[in-house]
């Protein structure tokens, strides 16, 4: 940016890239600050609620899932765009000489100031590949966190509906209920403030690089090859699978905190009580869900207005390219 004298897209899409990397550090460190403690309570909410419900079935294989595949879809893509970067890069008489090529041609913004060592090009990849890592790791974090407290939500909802069905009476059933959700509550606050800031660079993050990948995409003479082809498919939809994905299970929260709203409207006068009455209430009026610090709620219907706003931005951002 500073050779050419002014401010290409296309330069300030990998400045940002990397700036993100670092601000992303700088939040999981803030992060790790805060989390002995969130674990301290979060301990004392399994251990208050495993007494009655137990411990989420297979939580733990569902957990275990989905950071595969989050992990195996991401190194798939990253291979893809090394080996499309690779196949645009020119071909040396010697190895040496090809991965120098390669070196130079992928991270021109270093190597334009500094001369080429093998060295500072490892270094220079680690770092690049690193910067991948803090992306979808970013994303997975979000699923997972949002994924074990959405399972203990869902455990009382189930309890609720079976309570409802037997026309359960006995008001210190419902306040112990009550009680367990109220529990759930106040975790999943400390869990938000815990890591709203990530929920925002993540959303934030993301709905750039969709934006980025659509206009370069349209910008973009036909491709040609099948690697060509395979990369820019596969990488634009893991890329909006995965964000719809952290959106959806970060969203579950707020959807299973909502449900016991209707087995309560469900139960007759006839059992209604003082206990019941507060609990209806709770569930109606608090509103339980993860934030990006507190700018927005993560529920389904931001799903729609995210898509929304790329439509939006994407044409601003043709008809600026145009005029």
């Amino acid at each position: 940016m500073i050779d050419v004298g002014q401010i290409e897209f296309g330069e300030s899409v990998t400045l940002l890239f990397f700036a993100v990397t670092a601000i992303t550090v700088a939040i999981f460190i803030e992060v790790a600050t805060k989390w002995p403690h969130l674990m301290q309570k979060w301990t004392e909410v399994d251990k208050a609620l495993s007494q009655s419900y137990g411990f989420p079935s297979g939580l733990h294989h569902e957990l275990k899932l989905i950071a595969f595949v989050i992990v195996a879809a991401a190194i798939a893509e990253h291979s893809l765009f090394l080996a499309f970067t690779f196949k645009y890069s020119k071909s040396g008489e010697t190895l040496s000489e090809t991965i120098q090529l390669y070196f130079e041609h992928r991270f021109d913004q270093v190597f334009n100031i500094f001369p080429f060592c093998m060295p500072l090009g490892i270094i220079t990849q680690i770092v690049n590949t690193f910067s991948t890592v803090s992306w979808n790791f970013m994303d997975l974090f979000i699923m997972l966190v949002s994924l074990a407290l959405s399972a203990r939500f869902k455990q009382v909802v189930v309890h609720i509906s079976q309570l409802t069905k037997n026309n359960e009476n006995d008001e210190e059933v419902w306040r112990q209920v009550r009680e367990d959700y109220t529990r759930l509550a106040v975790l999943c606050a400390k869990v938000d403030d815990t890591i709203s800031n990530i929920m925002l660079l993540s959303f934030s993050n993301n709905i750039f690089v969709v934006i980025v990948q659509l206009y370069f995409s349209l910008q973009r003479p036909p491709i040609s090859g099948a690697l060509d082809k395979i990369y820019y498919v596969y990488s634009f939809l893991f890329l909006i699978l995965r964000t719809i994905a952290v959106a959806l299970y970060a969203a579950t929260i707020h959807t299973e905190s909502k449900k016991p709203q209707h087995y309560l409207n469900t139960l007759s006068s006839d059992i209604y009580s003082v206990e019941i009455e507060r609990f209806l209430y709770q569930v109606k009026y608090n509103t339980i869900a993860l934030t990006g610090h507190k700018l927005f709620k993560v529920n389904r219907s931001l799903i729609l207005r995210v898509a929304g706003a790329i439509v939006s931005y994407e044409l601003v951002l043709i008809q600026f390219n145009v005029a």
